[in-house]
């Protein structure tokens, strides 16, 4: 976080030690391995899109928590070039109350969806949590995932993949992530020199899941 970068850098003169930020917030003088979130919400919304869907809601996705300028930056720009209108065709369906994005800010935010948003064919959610949390409520209330409406999230949790639906989500690969980390950190630690700073990204994997399809057709 960006409170530690500083603290971070004051330490590379250290031979002793070797340091890897974890994507950061925030660039720093330090070697840096993150993930590619514009990459992911690209792949996200153009499967969506390519699916049919036209009308998106977006639960718990803002610009004003961690992360979420990126998301939403990036979402913005691909709903341009997919000829679709931010605040009308990509619908963002979020709230102050929903600050922990857990399994029941998902129920909260779907409730949230059907007064607010019921016109949009799909729903893109922060997380798998949301998304999981959302697909409960909604299923309650007797709509059919993804006959009557399909559902995304982001994490890729093992227990999406025991979902009824399966759960459509992006894979972070943390695994290759901190795996980079280590063997990042085992060179610096072998040459007793600092690290100079660099800066890889990783790409994200799409999940697919039986929780998205075409919209159901009127």
């Amino acid at each position: 976080h960006g409170e530690n970068l500083s603290f971070a850098e004051g330490l590379r003169g250290n031979s002793s030690l070797a340091m890897v930020a974890l994507d950061p917030i925030a660039p720093a003088d330090i070697p840096q391995i993150s993930l590619d979130r514009e990459y992911a919400m690209r792949v996200a919304l153009e499967k969506l899109h390519e699916l049919g869907h036209r009308k998106i809601a977006l639960l718990g996705i803002r610009d004003d928590i961690i992360y979420g300028a990126e998301r939403v930056a990036t979402l913005k720009k691909v709903s341009k070039e997919l000829g679709l209108s931010w605040g009308e065709d990509v619908v963002s369906v979020s709230d102050d109350n929903f600050k922990g994005m857990d399994y029941e800010a998902g129920r909260g935010l779907a409730k949230m969806y059907l007064s607010s948003a019921k016109d949009c064919t799909s729903i893109l959610a922060i997380n798998d949590q949301v998304a999981i949390g959302a697909m409960g409520y909604l299923q309650e209330q007797r709509l059919s995932i993804p006959e009557d409406l399909s559902i995304m999230g982001f994490d890729n949790l093992d227990v999406s993949s025991h979902l009824h639906p399966t759960l459509a989500s992006v894979d972070q690969c943390i695994d290759l992530v901190t795996t980079d980390a280590i063997d990042l950190l085992l060179r610096g630690l072998s040459t007793n020199e600092p690290l100079k700073p660099s800066v890889k990204q990783f790409k994200p994997l799409f999940v697919e899941g039986e929780s998205i399809g075409p919209p159901r057709k009127n």
